[in-house]
């Protein structure tokens, strides 16, 4: 709690930062153990050709894509547009907190350097007030706060950076997968001499 006070004020952004940052991070982590590998599991099932021509899976009401493939299925017909509508919303999904994310990785180390900033600015009033004549137990605050908010902001941002870009890496392989499933439904239904518009 020392250290927090002698950090000044922007400690108090730094540590809402650290907060949210450690949530959308456990929120990630739940959705990529949990939440992701049931939606694969989902998607799989509905683009095979043989759940398709039997339509033995009921639609999921809980996931637009899920929901659009199997509808496809039991009605014989792919609306082509409406299942890339339901693409963006899946992917909206699976992208949800990165930019929160993003964003504190990259504003955490400026809020430190503002407080460095700050912090010098005091060292130097201080240096100013008494004409020079000053000891260093004289600019012990103004350069706490200088160095205390630079260490919190860059402890904060990198392991946020970290997540965000193991994140982003892992939709983006992801997505690939999920284009690729795409195609192999489209390429059933023209096999299957279904509608495809």
């Amino acid at each position: 709690m020392e250290w927090f006070e002698k950090g000044g004020v922007f400690m108090w952004p730094l540590l809402i930062e650290s907060i949210a940052a450690l949530y959308f991070i456990i929120e990630r982590i739940v959705f990529f153990s949990v939440a992701l590998p049931r939606y694969k599991e989902m998607l799989a099932e509905a683009c095979k050709s043989e759940k398709v021509r039997t339509g033995k899976i009921k639609p999921d009401e809980s996931d637009p894509l899920v929901h659009e493939l199997l509808t496809a299925g039991t009605e014989h017909v792919l609306h082509l547009e409406s299942l890339s509508l339901a693409v963006d919303k899946h992917m909206e999904t699976a992208q949800h907190n990165l930019t929160s994310l993003n964003i504190i990785a990259q504003t955490a180390p400026l809020f430190g350097l503002l407080g460095t900033v700050t912090g010098m600015i005091q060292a130097f009033l201080k240096i100013q007030n008494l004409q020079g004549q000053v000891n260093p137990s004289d600019l012990a605050g103004g350069i706490w706060e200088a160095l205390i908010t630079t260490a919190a902001g860059l402890t904060i941002a990198i392991p946020a950076l970290i997540a965000y870009m193991y994140f982003a890496n892992r939709i983006a392989k992801y997505e690939t997968w999920l284009m690729s499933a795409i195609a192999h439904v489209e390429k059933a239904f023209r096999k299957l001499g279904w509608e495809v518009f």
